[in-house]
């Protein structure tokens, strides 16, 4: 919303460079 990507969707690329790629099915976000 405040900062829409071009390239990375809210979401998919996101979650990755925010969590690490040891549990990619389990986001931060719901943690």
């Amino acid at each position: 919303p405040e900062k829409p990507e071009p390239q990375e969707p809210p979401g998919s690329a996101l979650r990755e460079s925010k969590e690490p790629p040891e549990k990619p099915e389990a986001p931060v976000e719901r943690a």
